[in-house]
Formats: C-alpha cells, structure tokens, sequence
C-alpha cells in the first residue's frame, strides 16, 4: 500500500487515486478510536512527501510546480484536507503553508473569496475542508520545518533538496522501484527527476502507458530486457545540507526471468528464476550542494554494465515543468 515514507508504487494518476481513500480511511480511523491504523510512517507522511515533490516560487501568487516521479503528486484539494490532521506535528505549519499556497490564499480571511467565487469545489468536499483547515495554526515557511532529503526504502523514492527558498532550489527525485507495484505501473526502474535554475533538466513520463526508452537511464537495445525489473538498493547516504548519493543494483532490469520473479506480499525475490543471468548493472547518482565544485549543484549519474552488446543511454529533455511568469 503506502509505503514507508508515503511514496506509494503505482503510475500515472493512479498514484493519486490509490492513495485518496487510504489517506480518508486512516484519518476516520485515528479520530475514531484515538490511535494511527499503521504504526509505521505511511499515509502519515503522504502529503508531505508529495510537497517534497514540488517547487515553491517565492512570489505567493505563483502556483507551486509539481515535479513528477513514477506518477503524479499533485496537491489535489480533498487530498490536502485529508492528509492535515494526519500529518507530524513539526510539519503541520509548513503543510498549511503548501495548502494556502496551492489554494491561492493567505490565511483564513481570504477562504470567503474561494467561497463567493467557484466555491471549494476545486479544494475537495466541503464538509472535510471545515473539519480539517484549522483556524488556530500559523502557516510557516518549510524552510524552518521540512527536510532537505527524503527517504521512502519500501517503494525506494529517494530525493535531495539544497534548499526550500524557491529562486536557487535544486531537487533530485529518484525511483529505484523496489517493490513489485500491485496496480498500474511500468518499466521505470533506476529513473530520476533533476530541477533547477527555475526548470526542469530532464522528463520522466507521467501519462498511463510508460515506455522504458522515455525513463533517463541505459538501453541495451540487441539485448531482451525484464520490464518487470526491480531495483535493489545497495547504498544511501544523506547529508544535511541536502547533497547525498544512491547506488541501485539494476542487474535483474537486464536479465529477463524465467517465472513469476518478485512475490506480491512480503516483496519476496526468487533467485533461481534469474539462475542464467550474463549482465550485471549499477546505477549510482551522486548530489553535491556543498559549493565546494564552484557551482551551486554538482551532479553525477554513472552506470556500470558488465555484459551485453551495444549500449544507448538516454536523456530526455522537454517537460512543462517551468516556473510560470507572474
């Protein structure tokens, strides 16, 4: 379901829609009986996960930019009023900050301007809004409470953050996809998502029917690839000023399986199906915000492959992530 983290496995819009009634349904069970259904940081940490996912202009009337990774994140209304009575308490001021941003208001003496206008149809179910948007709290930058690195191990989202000031961000967004999706999803493992400078540096596709050639990383074309491939994640590491690495182990996206590869519950692998494997592939990035490079981000993607025949990596650039022109 959810993963730890709050990054859930499935594609497109169905990343979205997988989670919206998980998120409701733990949110009517803590109010319920007084306690989380999971013990463990999942549905808790969805939305803010998410907001890691965009880029904050520093003009208040630009709308944040979602930067897509293995589906969508966008900040969807009733998702939000969902989400807020859920979220840790050391993020709930920058999570109002992301709510009132995305809504276009200030604070709750601007709500009757949504309420005269189009009404909150766009914000999700009325009745939700009232319960969740909360009077008391005050919206604060995420820049005092959020963090500069995330990490989701049960799906294997990684991202790393320099800064959360909007002007000079830099956001790396990684999907090692370690666990067997149980809906819609597609052969995206090892891809990543790099912005910054006020645009996005390449695109991942965020539509229904992902292609491999469209996801950033190495092509074997003479040689038959395992779509269902998963990633192994062998090393992490995470700085506090946002700089860090990933190391992926991609061998098994070379090496197509005789048989079901990956158990659907306990994300179980089965070695022998894999017994003839001949390529073996490492995909490790790298991250530096430190400034010690001369340049505000260095970034570094290598790829070892042993076995094989040619080899065609790919890059793609085009996206509508852009900060708009306000």
């Amino acid at each position: 379901a959810i993963g730890t983290g709050g990054f859930r496995g499935e594609c497109a819009h169905y990343s979205l829609k997988a989670m919206e009634m998980q998120i409701e349904y733990a949110a009517c069970y803590r109010r319920m009986f007084g306690h989380d259904l999971s013990p463990y940081p999942d549905a808790t940490l969805a939305i803010p996960r998410m907001m890691f996912c965009h880029y904050f202009p520093e003009s208040p009337q630009a709308k944040p930019v979602k930067l897509y990774i293995n589906g969508w994140s966008d900040l969807w209304g009733h998702m939000l009023a969902y989400g807020y009575p859920l979220a840790p308490d050391n993020m709930k001021g920058a999570y109002l900050w992301a709510w009132n941003r995305q809504m276009g208001v200030l604070g709750p003496e601007d709500l009757t301007k949504l309420a005269a206008g189009k009404g909150f149809g766009a914000e999700g179910e009325a009745v939700w809004f009232f319960l969740s948007y909360p009077l008391e709290t005050k919206p604060q930058h995420p820049s005092e409470s959020m963090p500069l690195t995330w990490q989701a191990p049960d799906h294997g989202f990684y991202g790393f953050r320099n800064s959360w000031k909007g002007r000079g961000d830099f956001v790396l967004l990684i999907h090692a996809r370690t666990h067997a999706p149980g809906g819609w999803n597609g052969p995206n493992t090892g891809t990543f998502r790099l912005f910054g400078l006020d645009q996005s540096w390449n695109d991942t596709y965020s539509g229904r029917e992902i292609c491999a050639w469209e996801e950033n990383r190495v092509m074997l074309p003479e040689d038959p690839a395992f779509d269902a491939g998963l990633g192994r994640v062998t090393h992490v590491a995470a700085e506090p000023d946002g700089s860090g690495a990933v190391s992926i182990d991609m061998s098994d996206v070379y090496n197509p399986a005789s048989g079901r590869a990956y158990s659907m519950y306990g994300n179980v692998r089965e070695p022998n199906v894999f017994k003839d494997a001949k390529i073996r592939a490492l995909r490790a990035f790298g991250v530096d915000y430190s400034g010690k490079s001369g340049a505000p981000c260095l970034f570094v993607l290598v790829d070892r492959i042993v076995g094989g025949k040619s080899r065609l990596w790919t890059w793609n650039l085009g996206d509508a992530a852009v900060v708009p022109k306000v």
